[in-house]
């Protein structure tokens, strides 16, 4: 399985780039999302088809975005955790311009393509890419089941035979703690940036120890939107005490770590929760301000106003 070559080559601490070792991390964020809401990008080039497959998507149980382009269509999601599929009405040439594209991008290099054409252009492209594994072809306007077949096809071989919920939730831990270690900088091979999205994703897993230990990996990583989705969480008072301290604590790792990476309005809801708030959640948040803005000193001192 992916996820266990991934925890391999991270575990071997490479020292030095290899082949398709830019596809490591992007692998681990995979299995740290097998919970989200699949994601499928839609490309056709007008927007009565683009809605078509995108209610076929959306009664499979995908969240969808649609363009007349890739960049069209993917910018609509910059912050995705990830694509599980594409499903595109274009012609064989354009499809095989979208498999070119696809390659030279780490989140979609491995995204399985599922290409609605017509029965001359399949027969191009079983000719042409026959070598293509993450191609899947159906011929445009057949029986609706015939795409949906197609579909559950590429996106089984794309996620792999089913498995428990406590095997995701162990392979879910395993590659946060290997991230983990990616973020502190235990190889120059991988990048935990390619995680980010997922890791943030991560925050409202309904495991909170998993949410806990997406935290401890986005304190490691000098980014606004990192340091943000943290306060987002520590500030949610609909989370647990014991979560909301952990997400306190590591806002506070990032903030010394980074500095003030939030917005002012997180600044000041922070302050407010140092003010009103009590125990060991009045102390996490004082050295969360204080590491964000003043000595944690002066922000203990909120406390006893």
């Amino acid at each position: 399985m992916r996820y266990e070559a991934a925890f391999a080559l991270t575990n071997a601490r490479p020292d030095a780039p290899f082949t398709a070792s830019y596809r490591v991390v992007p692998v681990l964020a995979e299995a740290v999302r097998q919970h989200a809401t699949p994601n499928a990008i839609v490309i056709a080039h007008d927007p009565q088809t683009i809605n078509q497959l995108q209610a076929a998507l959306q009664d499979l149980g995908y969240q969808t975005v649609g363009g007349t382009s890739l960049a069209e269509a993917t910018g609509q999601m910059e912050n995705a955790a990830g694509f599980d599929l594409i499903v595109a009405r274009l012609s064989a040439a354009d499809i095989e311009t979208l498999i070119q594209q696809t390659a030279d991008l780490n989140r979609l290099v491995a995204v399985p393509i599922v290409a609605v054409v017509s029965p001359d252009d399949q027969s191009q492209l079983r000719r042409d890419a026959h070598n293509m594994s993450r191609l899947y072809t159906t011929v445009a306007a057949t029986d609706p089941q015939e795409l949906e077949n197609v579909i559950n096809e590429a996106a089984q071989a794309f996620a792999g035979p089913p498995i428990s919920e406590e095997q995701a939730t162990a392979y879910a831990a395993t590659a946060l703690t290997l991230l983990r270690e990616v973020a502190l900088g235990s190889s120059h091979v991988f990048t935990i940036s390619d995680a980010q999205p997922a890791l943030i994703d991560a925050l409202n897993h309904q495991n909170e120890s998993l949410a806990i230990q997406a935290a401890s990996v986005l304190e490691l990583i000098p980014d606004a939107n990192a340091q943000q989705a943290l306060a987002t969480v520590a500030l949610d008072d609909s989370r647990t005490l014991s979560a909301r301290l952990a997400f306190l604590a590591s806002l506070a790792e990032s903030a010394t770590a980074y500095g003030n990476l939030l917005t002012d309005l997180q600044v000041g809801d922070l302050r407010q929760l140092v003010r009103t708030s009590d125990g060991e959640q009045a102390l996490a948040a004082a050295r969360a301000f204080g590491a964000l803005t003043v000595s944690t000193d002066q922000a203990v001192e909120l406390i006893l106003q």
